[in-house]
């Protein structure tokens, strides 16, 4: 199955569950779908170049917080099957629902290298296997979490391979910018002593609008 035939399913999908599981705004949903699939392509362009600019070699693994209907978790996912990487994808949602979506689009999509863990973020997750990863990237789409939160939660069994992380947010358009937003999110500046065992190792916007990402970048200590 090619990366256009698996988003071509995953759209399926999210039409034909959104009336029992509310998955996506229900006012014009195909043409909202179809949105959010491109923006979450385009954020998956800038993460992935950026992370290979930065020179992050080493299995990495995706963790997706708050998956809901799998934007950007089963978008980025798919993405990175076409690409022939398949590495593992952890997509964390603790709404029943959502999560039982999540592994039958997963399924129906033939990425076989995707966990659902039907859990909050901080508590331990369930048969999580990352598979010696050295690096993470954690992305939320339309959750608000401080990094002091994101790598507390990088504390379960299942991640303790990881040694860096890359957080990934969605931001809108226009707000803050700059270092004070990075604060804002808890995680201070480079040199600082620190988050629960990690350092702070620098973060940069990216994309100008649609989408527009904050990735802010940790290493243990």
């Amino acid at each position: 199955m090619t990366t256009e035939e698996r988003l071509g399913v995953l759209k399926r999908e999210i039409l034909r569950w959104n009336q029992q599981i509310s998955l996506v705004s229900r006012t014009r949903p195909r043409q909202t779908v179809d949105n959010l699939v491109v923006q979450c392509q385009r954020a998956w362009t800038l993460v992935s170049d950026h992370m290979d600019a930065r020179g992050c070699a080493g299995r990495r693994c995706w963790v997706d917080v708050g998956s809901g209907s799998g934007l950007p978790g089963l978008v980025w996912a798919a993405e990175d099957a076409g690409s022939g990487a398949r590495a593992p994808f952890i997509l964390v949602e603790p709404r029943r629902k959502r999560a039982w979506f999540l592994n039958r689009a997963a399924r129906v999509m033939g990425l076989e290298q995707v966990v659902v863990a039907a859990s909050r973020w901080g508590e331990q997750l369930e048969s999580v296997d990352v598979h010696g990863a050295s690096i993470a990237v954690v992305s939320f789409k339309a959750l608000r979490m401080g990094d002091r939160e994101v790598l507390a939660g990088l504390g379960d069994p299942g991640l303790a391979s990881i040694r860096r992380v890359a957080i990934a947010r969605f931001l809108g358009e226009g707000g803050e910018d700059g270092e004070d937003l990075v604060d804002h999110l808890g995680g201070g500046r480079a040199g600082d002593p620190g988050v629960d065992g990690w350092l702070f190792d620098g973060g940069e916007f990216l994309g100008a609008g649609d989408p527009r990402l904050l990735v802010v970048h940790y290493r243990r200590a």
